[in-house]
């Protein structure tokens, strides 16, 4: 039976090429919007690996200014930097505090390092924190140690891997106490200091719950001058504390640095801004799928009711030598679910060429695979909905209609 449905729309093959058309460009847009709705659905379903509730963000942009100064410059903005971080913990409305440079959760920027792994460069998020930085942001643990004060007397740097960077580098095996290496493009091994692999954390996805998680480490930044002074920091809150405490706490920073830029906000409203931003979007991509979906399905539906019109002779005929009306109902929805059949086939055949190409990598094939089925499903059930009023009318011809033409 289904094989002479092909063959039914095969030998109608000119009446049913606009409606090929109109199916396969409406798969390749449903297939485009599932596929990054999955992709956002995978990643949401995956470990966060830090807290955000009850973390704020301390700004201080003036940390910054010191790239180009001198040793002096740069001692007086760690002198304040020490006064600010003293004036943090003496607060009892904070729990914990770390000094965090750059890679702050939900935060645009970033600083990035290089490492040859499997074969391929790829870039890994470089987090220079402070020891407390595991109380702060409620990293989890899953093997060996955390940063801990005095491992910058060690003769070698300690460095704590996220699980996917870990397991990217030594597979399953146990990577505490290991060397970590770091190879460019060309494959020779970068000759810094060494540095050894003493934690693994579960993850560190600081662009949020719809991205993908990166690859990361972290390390202690190196502390006082000559070296620049941290221009964030992320401060554990204790539960129940008054907004009025931001305001507070800006003015008696600003007291300290009066010529410093100077914010403190949430990580929650950093999180907040950051998911309309990435959901916007797939917004207005679902709007513009939904409109082109309606116009096709009514244009369908116009396209069915003039084919059925023609179609009168061969239906009638159909009815004459016995067809039931069901049986002619499943003729015209069948032809249709082979022409869904054609349009998802060629459609999945054009979007799979992104994984096969690897033109984004951080989309698992697995999500191709599973919106791909979605978009299929959503199709057919697209051409049922648009063929169920022209079947019904395809049923109502009468058998004389055919014979009249004979």
């Amino acid at each position: 039976m289904i094989r002479h449905f092909f063959k039914l729309a095969w030998n109608r093959r000119r009446a049913n090429g606009f409606i090929l058309a109109e199916l396969l460009l409406c798969f390749l847009t449903l297939g485009a919007v599932l596929t990054i709705a999955c992709f956002f659905l995978h990643n949401w379903r995956q470990p966060l690996g830090f807290e955000y509730r009850n973390v704020w963000r301390l700004d201080l942009s003036g940390g910054n200014r010191f790239e180009d100064s001198d040793d002096g410059q740069k001692a007086q903005g760690w002198a304040r930097v020490d006064q600010i971080l003293r004036l943090l913990r003496s607060r009892d409305e904070i729990e914990s505090v770390s000094p965090l440079y750059f890679n702050v959760p939900f935060g645009a920027s970033s600083m990035l390092t290089a490492n040859l792994v499997g074969g391929t460069q790829r870039r890994v998020l470089d987090n220079r924190v402070g020891p407390e930085a595991r109380e702060v942001l409620g990293l989890r643990l899953v093997a060996g140690r955390w940063l801990e004060p005095g491992d910058e007397a060690l003769a070698f740097r300690p460095v704590v891997l996220t699980r996917n960077y870990a397991r990217a580098l030594y597979g399953d095996g146990d990577p505490i106490g290991k060397t970590l290496v770091v190879r460019n493009e060309d494959g020779k091994i970068d000759k810094e200091e060494e540095r050894r692999v003493v934690g693994v954390v579960e993850a560190w996805r600081q662009y949020g719950e719809l991205s993908h998680a990166p690859l990361a480490q972290f390390s202690l930044p190196a502390w006082g001058p000559p070296h620049l002074p941290p221009g964030n920091f992320v401060l554990k809150i204790r539960p129940g504390v008054s907004p009025a405490f931001e305001e507070d706490l800006v003015r008696a920073v600003r007291r300290i640095a009066p010529d410093w830029t100077v914010s403190v906000s949430s990580l929650a409203r950093h999180r907040d801004r950051l998911l309309r931003d990435r959901l916007l979007p797939l917004l207005i991509m679902a709007t513009v799928a939904g409109f082109l979906i309606l116009m096709v399905g009514l244009g369908l539906t116009g396209v069915l009711w003039q084919s059925i019109t023609r179609r009168t002779q061969e239906i009638g005929l159909r009815r004459a030598l016995g067809a039931t009306p069901g049986q002619i109902r499943w003729q015209i929805l069948g032809e249709l679910l082979a022409l869904a059949a054609l349009a998802a086939g060629a459609g999945s055949l054009i979007i799979l060429q992104a994984p096969l190409l690897g033109i984004f990598d951080e989309v698992p094939l697995q999500v191709y695979l599973f919106a791909l089925t979605l978009a299929a499903l959503s199709l057919s059930l697209l051409v049922v909905g648009c063929g169920l009023y022209p079947s019904w009318l395809a049923t109502r011809i009468r058998p004389a209609h055919a014979l009249q033409y004979e």
